[in-house]
This record gives structure tokens, sequence and C-alpha cells, in this order.
């Protein structure tokens, strides 16, 4: 025997589908007649046969003075459904030509120290791994108590972040060992100077300057992967920082899952 539950993947609810099942049993019924056979409040039964009615599962019949209720052949609603599959394959260039619009880069920029921070937050929060370029410390010279609070949250996360600097180990190491497992360095050693932070995800790279409160990000997988490969071949040219361990870093993996 049909149960209601197997209308639900045409849209409809029990009620609505009972309803349905009961108009069809009944034939031109009213609906009181319909509420007694579906087992359902009157009141109720009005709200569900005018939702019937829009969809096409029921019309309306008036008989002199009396209003009837009548459910439409199993092959009417068939064919409904085919009608609206054809308009929405119609549709269905349209909507892919706003989908692929959509996955074009998009690039943001941001000012102020609000705005700037916020971005920040959200990408060191991120539940993946973060490669960054440029000394992470100099966060916490602006912000030192969220700086802190910032690491700890992203310790519970699980995942790490692997830090290129470029300045010598003693000035950076110290954040390496307070927070250890959450980051792990490696110092270049050219010369040069890294300006700003360059943060990059699974999608999207983040140019970020805390001197001027400003914050450029692309959203991009490609340029994302194309940064994260770079990284990568510099990261396993580099020696490891000494204020770097892999040990804490299991300790925070089982933390990770545990919170």
């Amino acid at each position: 025997m049909l149960q209601p539950q197997q209308l639900a993947k045409f849209g409809l609810n029990e009620k609505e589908a009972r309803v349905y099942l009961a108009s069809l049993r009944l034939g031109p019924s009213s609906v009181q007649v319909l509420a007694l056979e579906a087992s359902i409040h009157r009141v109720s039964t009005y709200d569900i046969v005018r939702y019937l009615e829009q969809k096409g599962f029921i019309r309306t019949e008036f008989r002199g003075k009396k209003r009837y209720f009548i459910a439409a052949e199993p092959e009417e609603i068939l064919d409904q459904i085919r009608r609206r599959q054809d308009e929405f394959a119609a549709l269905a260039p349209e909507l892919k030509a706003i989908k692929i619009k959509l996955d074009k880069p998009n690039c943001s920029y941001y000012e102020g120290e609000g705005d700037v921070w916020e971005i920040f937050y959200d990408l060191l929060l991120k539940k993946e791994e973060l490669l960054i370029l440029g000394d992470l410390h100099q966060a916490s010279r602006y912000k030192t108590r969220e700086f802190n609070s910032l690491l700890d949250a992203r310790l519970v996360t699980g995942y790490k972040i692997r830090n290129i600097v470029d300045k010598p180990p003693g000035e950076t190491d110290w954040l390496a060992m307070k927070h250890q497992g959450v980051i792990e360095m490696k110092m270049v050693e050219n010369g040069g100077h890294l300006q700003g932070l360059t943060i990059i995800t699974n999608q999207s790279v983040l140019k970020i300057s805390f001197e001027d409160s400003t914050a450029t990000l692309l959203y991009d997988s490609d340029n994302a992967n194309n940064q994260q490969m770079i990284f990568n071949t510099l990261w396993n040219c580099l020696p490891r920082s000494p204020g770097s361990r892999d040990k804490p870093a299991k300790r925070l993996e089982n933390r990770g899952k545990n919170a």
C-alpha cells in the first residue's frame, strides 16, 4: 500500500500527501470530508488544500454553491513535472553562465584596522594548513592579547601554520616555541626583506599590511595553487628553524581531534 512518506521526494510533507491520497480515494469532496478521511484538523486542511492547488495536485470545482476539491490524475502531475523539466532545461545555459561568472577570480580590498583584522581572523581560523610569508609576529605588535588568543583558538582546530620569515631565529623563535605545534618556521637568509604578510590558503591569497591597515584578498584557486607550489619549493630548500619542532605537532593533532 502506498505510504504518504513515499510522496515526500515530490515536494509534499506527510500531511499534504495524506490529503492528496484522500482526495484520490474519495473523488470530488469538501474540505470537511477530506479532513475526516486524512485524519487532519479541518482548519489545517484548508491551508493544505490551498498549497496543493498551487502545486497542481488538486483542483477546485463548483457545483452550485458548493465547492469541491478534486485530485489531479497521476498522469497530469507527471506531465507537469516534465514541463517543469523542459522549462528548467531552457534556463540551464543562463544559469551555467552565472556560475561561470561567479567562478572567475574575485579580488577584494580592505582598509582600516577593523576590516583588516576581521579578514585576518577569518583566515587564521580556517580549518586547513596555512602557508605564510613574512614575520607573523608583526601582528602581535599591534594587538598582542587578541593575537595570542587567536593562536590559542588556532590550536584547537588541529591545523598547523608554516611560516617563512626573514629575521634571525632569535627574534622569531619565541613565537614558535610559545605556540608549539601551531607554528613551524623557516628563515630565508638572502639579506632581503619580506614586505607585510602573505597568507596562502587552498582557495585564496591574502596580502596584508598591519602598519598601513590595508589588505588585498584574491579568491582564485588556480593562483592559490601556484602560490602553494612556489612556497613548498622554497620551504623544502630551507633549513628548519631551531624553535620549530614536529613532536608537539603530534600532540596538536590529538588535541584537535578531541576538541
